[in-house]
């Protein structure tokens, strides 16, 4: 299953490198294996309560149910997906083999 973890411009911006985009999806047997996995990446889903971010953690939590047999963002699939400004995705395969792929709007 693929676990899609979304970023949030906690304090201001987003945090950006090789290994981390707007959007990190992972590909894992269950969500602890992923949330464990983007842990190791760098990921963190407490942040307000340990003061690095500001009103809102940067990293959403993801649960049991939150698994898909390929990759989405919001529920649709990458091919499909748009975003009204530029976004990076990074995957994690399941031999954690990392793709970057960017996103943004055709016209």
């Amino acid at each position: 299953m693929f676990f899609t973890f979304r970023q949030h411009k906690a304090s201001g911006f987003y945090v950006l490198s090789p290994f981390i985009g707007h959007f990190v999806i992972i590909e894992a047997e269950d969500h602890y294996d992923a949330a464990c996995r983007a842990e190791i990446i760098g990921l963190y889903f407490d942040g307000v309560a340990f003061g690095i971010d500001k009103n809102i953690d940067r990293w959403d939590l993801i649960y049991s149910g939150d698994g898909c047999p390929t990759p989405t963002i919001d529920g649709v699939l990458l091919d499909k997906y748009q975003s009204f400004d530029k976004k990076i995705v990074v995957i994690y395969n399941i031999k954690n083999e990392r793709s970057v792929i960017v996103k943004q709007r055709s016209n």
